[in-house]
């Protein structure tokens, strides 16, 4: 490609030198625009779903999955209005408690978006200030209280090895 052209010009340069028609060209910088746009509103997207959404109060905990691997775990809470937000870890018995991975998911158009929560992030510090805002609803049963419970002890374990390096 020469200095100064962009990927639009330079298509359509390549569509005269071998004689394509103007429709072809069209159809050339179109391939070439739909994707852009496309990973464009795709990468917004995931940004977007970063971070901890205020759920309406109450919320409850609709599902909980805690797997014998060593400490991973999945927590869905529904909030009053319907609103679904998932934290998960992925942990291992190779692995401290506090180097397991967590996750954030929202659903965007039905659907479901992961997000990794950084050790130390602004976000593992919403996540655990609504964990314990969540913790205190009197809609939850004594499973979805345990299930938070251990989301908001895996927060506090990394929160102290952040604090500690």
């Amino acid at each position: 490609m020469q200095p100064g052209l962009t990927p639009l010009a330079s298509a359509g340069r390549l569509a005269r030198t071998l004689g394509l028609t103007t429709d072809a060209m069209a159809l050339i910088r179109k391939a070439i625009v739909w994707p852009l746009a496309l990973a464009a509103a795709l990468i917004t997207a995931y940004s977007a779903s970063g971070g901890v959404p205020e759920l309406s109060q109450p919320v409850r905990v609709v599902d909980s999955a805690f797997v014998a691997d060593g400490g991973s775990f999945r927590v869905e809470i529904e909030a009053q209005d319907g609103s679904r937000f998932s934290v998960a870890a992925s942990g291992s018995l190779d692995k401290p408690r506090s180097e397991f991975l967590i996750y954030t998911q929202r659903w965007l158009l039905y659907l479901p978006v992961p997000y990794l929560v950084m050790r130390g992030s602004k976000t593992e510090g919403e996540l655990a200030h609504a964990i314990e805002i969540w913790s205190s609803s009197n809609s939850l049963t004594p499973e979805g209280r345990v299930a938070l419970a251990s989301v908001a002890a895996l927060l506090a374990e990394r929160k102290r090895a952040s604090q500690a390096q």
